[in-house]
């Protein structure tokens, strides 16, 4: 065997070696995605929850955060 082919041979990758490296490096790539969308998902989520609070938090109640029931169109007499 001469120096030629064998440089040939080493630097040869098969099509099952380049299917396995793609696989392998799309599933790297789907899990970062995946890890980073979800991590910013949750902060997300956190920063939303403490931004608006509980309800009660504000000192104000239930009945007092409601407007009263006012009717749309007021009552008038009809004249005959």
């Amino acid at each position: 065997m001469n120096e030629k082919s064998t440089a040939i041979r080493v630097g040869e990758s098969g099509p099952r070696d380049l299917f396995g490296r793609t696989l392998r490096t799309v599933a790297i790539l789907v899990g970062a995605c995946v890890l980073f969308v979800g991590t910013l998902s949750v902060a997300a989520v956190v920063i939303t929850n403490k931004a608006v609070g509980e309800r009660k938090a504000a000192g104000v109640s239930d009945t007092e955060s409601v407007a009263p029931n006012q009717p749309a169109l007021s009552h008038r007499p009809q004249s005959i």
